[in-house]
């Protein structure tokens, strides 16, 4: 069964740890730290407000808040769900007022083993081509943003390359 036909307890479990894991072995804006959640089992996230609930994942002595996604293979990332980027979008003004240096997002592709790493104005036009597309839902209605890989392959400057094995 694919990711995205998968139900949100079966996705919950895996979500982000690989791509968290690229992350921090790649370390591509110098060593990070833990920010935002990381599968509370405490508090319902559901009960949450959206901008507590989706906070950036990591900070990076850089000074940069850092959101984790990943992606695989059929080359579509579904981690920007339309609520998660009315939330991103309000993480860069509060971002900008705690003086960090950007919010960025890391993506990884699992499938090609490459990374992307993508400021906040290269996120919103893929956004924007994901909202031009229209807004896919997983099975559970919760609904995303497609972003084609081809998309971030075309906008950024170079890929990153992580083998697991690193």
């Amino acid at each position: 069964m694919n990711f995205n036909e998968q139900n949100w307890t079966a996705r919950y479990s895996q979500l982000g740890q690989e791509a968290e894991g690229v992350l921090e072995g790649a370390h591509p804006l110098g060593a990070v730290e833990r920010y935002g959640w990381h599968k509370p089992s405490h508090i319902h996230m559901k009960n949450m407000p959206a901008v507590l609930r989706n906070q950036p994942d990591y900070y990076s002595d850089s000074g940069h808040l850092i959101e984790v996604m990943g992606l695989g293979r059929d080359g579509i990332l579904k981690g920007m769900k339309t609520l998660k980027w009315e939330s991103y979008k309000t993480w860069k003004k509060i971002c900008h007022l705690l003086g960090c240096h950007d919010l960025v997002t890391f993506i990884w592709n699992s499938y090609t083993e490459q990374y992307a790493l993508l400021s906040y104005e290269q996120m919103k036009q893929l956004v924007s081509k994901g909202r031009r597309k229209g807004a896919e839902a997983f099975n559970d209605g919760n609904e995303y943003y497609p972003i084609l890989w081809q998309w971030i392959e075309d906008m950024v400057d170079r890929l990153g390359v992580w083998h697991p094995d690193q």
